[in-house]
C-alpha cells in the first residue's frame, strides 16, 4: 500500500498499542466484536497517514452507539487525533483508521430521488442498470453517523465488484440471482430483501419498492448481528487513489478545458457544472440540482472520472455486464481541466488503478471522486467544454 506523510515513530507506536489494547479487550469503535465471528481472525491492521496521537479513550465506545464529536473545541491546524482518510484524503478522526466502508446501491430512479446521504459518500459510481436507468454506489466511511439513507435498491455484479475493491459491506435489495449470485458470495453484506423491518425499514412517503431506508444505528446493530467484521478484513488490497498534497494541488495546466461535463445517460441526463469559487463540480440530473434528500443541498465533487468499459446485454433481457476486471480508457477532470487516462483492474478484489498519458499512476485532489462508467461507444457522445 502507499502511504505518505507517515507519523513519526513514537507517535505510530502509541496510536498501534492503544488500538491493539481496544482489540485486545474484545471491542471495537462501533461495538462488541463477537467471539463467534468468522471475519475476526481475517481482519488486517493498516497504517495510518499523517495520523496525530492516538484515539482518545473517550471516543471507542463499546456499546456500538453513533461517534460524537468532541465537545473541546480543536485548533484546526493542528488535526490533533485525527488521519487522511484512504477514500478523499481529508482528514477524519482517527478512530476511523482501519474501520472499513459502506457500499450503498442508491435508487437513481425518478421515484427514487431525491437520495438521503449520499452527499456523505466519499466515492460514488454511476453505471446503467438496465433501459438506461442508471445505480449509483456510494462508498461511505462514517456511516455510523448517517440519521438516514436510501432508498436502497438491488445490485448489479460490477457495482458487487467495485465494493469488493475496498472491502466495504454492501447494503442492497436482492439483485437478479442468476447474474448477481456468485458474486454476492464474495461480499460480505446487508440484504433488504430478508432484513426489511430490522436492519432496514420502508418509508410512507414513496412507493414500494422506492422505500427501502436505513440509518447508522441499525447498520451498527446489524455488524453486531451477523458477525460482520467492522474491520478491514483480508482480502483489502489496499487504497485506490494516490492524492497530491493539498499545498500543490493538481491542476492539469495541459488539459483541456471542462467548466460543465454533460455523461450521455439518457434517462436522468446528469452534468456537472464546476464553480470556480468553491472549486467543486456540482451535479445535476433530472432537469435539476441532484439534492441530498437529507441536508437538501447539492452535492457536488472534486474529482469527475470518466471510466469506458466494454458493456453487454445479458440473455435478451434489459439486465446489463461490465467488464470492469481488464484496461480501458477514460478522462480525468478536476479544477475545470480534463485529461485523457486510461485503467487497469487485475483480480477481484483489486483495486482499479488510473494512469496519465505517460503512464504514471493518476494522482486525485483531496475531496470526494464521482466515477461515471459507460461503454466505449458512448465516448464520442460525451460533452465536455
Amino acid at each position: 500500500m502507499k502511504l505518505k506523510n507517515i507519523i513519526n515513530n513514537s507517535r505510530k507506536c502509541i496510536c498501534m498499542a492503544c488500538i491493539l489494547a481496544v482489540l485486545a479487550t474484545g471491542c471495537s469503535f462501533f461495538g462488541e466484536s463477537s467471539s463467534e465471528s468468522s471475519a475476526e481472525s481475517n481482519v488486517i491492521t493498516i497504517t495510518p497517514k499523517e495520523a496525530t496521537n492516538a484515539p482518545d479513550s473517550s471516543s471507542v465506545i463499546p456499546d456500538g452507539s453513533v461517534i460524537e464529536s468532541s465537545s473541546e473545541e480543536i485548533p484546526a491546524d493542528t488535526h490533533e487525533n485525527m488521519y487522511r482518510n484512504e477514500l478523499s484524503n481529508e482528514w477524519m478522526e482517527d478512530a476511523y483508521i482501519n474501520k472499513r466502508p459502506i457500499a450503498i446501491m442508491y435508487n437513481n430512479s425518478v421515484h427514487g430521488v431525491p437520495q438521503c446521504g449520499i452527499s456523505k459518500a466519499e466515492v460514488v459510481y454511476e453505471c446503467i442498470a438496465e433501459g438506461g436507468i442508471t445505480r449509483l454506489m456510494g462508498i461511505i466511511k462514517q456511516y455510523d453517523k448517517l440519521t438516514e439513507f436510501g432508498s436502497i435498491r438491488s445490485a448489479r455484479s460490477y457495482f458487487v465488484q467495485w465494493a469488493m475493491e475496498y472491502n466495504a459491506v454492501l447494503c442492497h435489495c436482492g439483485g437478479p440471482q442468476i447474474y448477481v449470485a456468485n458474486w454476492l458470495k464474495k461480499v460480505d453484506r446487508l440484504d433488504g430483501t430478508s432484513l426489511v423491518g430490522t436492519i432496514y425499514y420502508r418509508t410512507a412517503d414513496r412507493v414500494s419498492p422506492h422505500n427501502v431506508f436505513g440509518n447508522g444505528n441499525l447498520l451498527l446493530e446489524g455488524f453486531k448481528k451477523y458477525n460482520i467484521s467492522a474491520d478491514y478484513t483480508n482480502t483489502y488490497k489496499g487504497e485506490h487513489f494516490v492524492f497530491a498534497d493539498e499545498s500543490a494541488p493538481v491542476e492539469l495546466a495541459d488539459g483541456r478545458d471542462a467548466n460543465k461535463v454533460s455523461v450521455p445517460y439518457h434517462h436522468n441526463k446528469p452534468y456537472f457544472v464546476y464553480d470556480s469559487t468553491s472549486k467543486l463540480y456540482k451535479r445535476f440530473q433530472f432537469d435539476g440540482p441532484h439534492i441530498d434528500g437529507t441536508t437538501k443541498e447539492q452535492i457536488a465533487f472534486k474529482n469527475i472520472i470518466i471510466q469506458y468499459a466494454v458493456g453487454r446485454t445479458l440473455d435478451g433481457t434489459a439486465y446489463q455486464e461490465y467488464d470492469v476486471i481488464g484496461k480501458g480508457k477514460g478522462v480525468y477532470i478536476t479544477n475545470g481541466k480534463a485529461i485523457d487516462i486510461t485503467w487497469k483492474k487485475t483480480g477481484d478484489y483489486m483495486p482499479t488503478k488510473y494512469f496519465d498519458a505517460s503512464g504514471n499512476e493518476l494522482v486525485l485532489n483531496t475531496g470526494k471522486t464521482i466515477v461515471c462508467v459507460c461503454p466505449p461507444e458512448m465516448e464520442k457522445l460525451n460533452s465536455i467544454s
